[in-house]
Order: structure tokens, then C-alpha cells, then sequence
């Protein structure tokens, strides 16, 4: 039965992952004035609805029919090209759908437990979030960006979170967790006037620190967002994919320490404890 949830929690990581790309995109450009910069031909706005509107591919235009949207499956039985252009289909498709599908199963596998009704909801809500969380990851990478809109809609579910949650909580710990999440970006944001952390980043760091509402948590969630971006960076630089100087987009590094640290970052302050490496 164990397996049937893995593989049912999997499908729908896939398929939300599928929506990410396509909600990605579209809400970009919906807030792009001229798009002849991205169609060879003109497109109604309305084409770019999020509801309403119909998926295409970016080169030729043409409408895709339900058997090339399949998550996965349909990018890898068409090799990674359209079927009517046969432009190349960009790697971030199966890429964010793989993320989305491993992340959902991880969080099942080792979420605390799913007992009853209120842990139940409890993990519905942290996964939506999570979903968000994806969202504003490719929103960063690609384009640098951090919605703002988006950010307030998941911090719109985290108050529900902790509200489920609010018995298991110390609202002291909760305050300081969150303004350790986003003051130093805060700070950081003012002190440079915005040239080294990006208000989307402050607003991130906020609500992480919110959901974790744990204040331990929240500075690993920022020592380990500085370890892996640190490492990150270092790599490219030396594989000379950027300069010194290139920016790079934080937002994606919280997020993944976010999700490792809401996961497992209890345990390893109690490892940490045992082995005396912290009081």
C-alpha cells in the first residue's frame, strides 16, 4: 500500500511539475509588453492565459494536443524536439517535472506522520507550498525574478500551516525564526540599496523563517543557502560558465536548504547535540 502512495504522490509531482513550466512562462510573459522578442509571429494575450489558455510551442506556435503534453513521457518519446517544427524542447521541462515528482515522494517518505485528519491537512498544505516554492525556484533561475504575488499567496497558506501547527510551536521561536529568514537579507538588501539581495529575496527569506518557525532552523536555513550557493558558484566560475562578477539568483539556494533543512534539520540538531557540537 506504502508503494501505490509513492508512485500515486510521484504521478502528482509529475503532472504539477508539467503545470509548473506551463504557469512559469505564461505569467512572465503576460507581464511582458512586446513579445516579438519571443514569437516570430504575433500572439493574443489571451493565448497566455493561465486558465484559459492553450500550450504552444515557442518556435513554430503551433497548439499541442493532449499526447504532447504527458509529463515526461511525451518529451521523451519525442527526443526532446517538437513534433511539428522539430525545434528543440529545453531541458528545464523533464528537469522541473523530475524535481517536482522526487520532491512530493521525499516529503511523504520522511514527513513526521500523516495520522489523522490535522496531520493530514497539515501535509497538503506544506506540499501546495511547497509546489509554490518550485515555482518561484524557476521563476529565479531563469529570470531572475521572485513574484511578489506569489510569495504573498504562500504566505497566505503558511498562516494556515502554523495555525494547524500552532500547539507544537513557540511563538517566541516562531518570531525570531522568522525575522532570522529575512532580516539579514533585510539588512543586506538596505545596505547596498538593493545591488547585492533583491527584495524578492527579503520577502523569501520572511517566509521561510515563518514556515519554519523554529529560530535554529532558520539560521541553518541560512548557513546552509550560503554553503551550497558558495559551492555552487565556485564550480561554475571554475568551469568558466560565469565570471567573478556574474550575478547569480539566491533564491533557488534557500529554497532547496528550506526543504532540506524543514526535513531533516531537527535531526541534525540532535546529532549535532549528542556529538557536543552545539549546547
Amino acid at each position: 500500500m506504502k508503494s501505490f502512495y509513492l508512485i500515486f504522490v510521484g504521478f502528482i509531482g509529475l503532472s504539477v511539475g508539467s503545470f509548473i513550466n506551463a504557469f512559469t512562462w505564461r505569467y512572465y510573459l503576460k507581464n511582458i509588453t512586446d513579445l516579438r522578442h519571443f514569437f516570430k509571429k504575433p500572439v493574443d494575450k489571451k493565448d497566455l492565459s493561465i486558465v484559459s489558455g492553450r500550450s504552444m510551442c515557442p518556435n513554430c506556435q503551433h497548439k499541442l494536443a493532449y499526447f504532447d503534453l504527458i509529463p515526461l513521457l511525451s518529451w521523451t518519446l519525442l527526443k526532446g524536439k517538437c513534433r511539428y517544427c522539430h525545434s528543440r524542447i529545453s531541458i528545464q521541462y523533464p528537469l522541473v517535472e523530475i524535481f517536482s515528482a522526487a520532491v512530493s515522494v521525499v516529503y511523504l517518505l520522511f514527513w513526521p506522520s500523516i495520522s489523522n485528519t490535522r496531520q493530514l491537512m497539515s501535509f497538503i498544505l506544506i506540499i501546495l507550498i511547497v509546489y509554490g516554492l518550485i515555482s518561484l525556484l524557476v521563476f529565479d533561475f531563469k529570470w531572475y525574478i521572485l513574484p511578489s504575488n506569489i510569495i504573498y499567496f504562500l504566505f497566505f497558506l503558511g498562516i494556515f500551516y502554523v495555525t494547524l501547527n500552532i500547539s507544537k510551536i513557540n511563538i517566541a521561536s516562531l518570531i525570531l525564526s522568522t525575522i532570522i529568514g529575512g532580516g539579514l537579507f533585510y539588512f543586506l538588501h538596505i545596505f547596498s540599496s538593493g545591488k547585492w539581495i533583491g527584495g524578492g529575496d527579503v520577502r523569501l527569506g520572511f517566509l521561510l523563517g515563518f514556515i519554519l518557525g523554529n529560530f535554529s532552523l532558520a539560521i541553518m536555513l541560512i548557513f546552509l543557502a550560503s554553503l551550497i550557493g558558495s559551492v555552487f558558484s565556485i564550480l561554475l566560475i571554475s568551469l568558466r560558465r560565469v565570471s567573478i562578477k556574474s550575478s547569480i539568483p539566491f533564491g533557488p539556494f534557500l529554497i532547496i536548504s528550506f526543504m532540506i533543512v524543514q526535513l531533516f534539520g531537527k535531526t541534525i540538531l540532535i546529532w549535532a547535540k549528542n556529538h557536543y557540537l552545539i549546547v
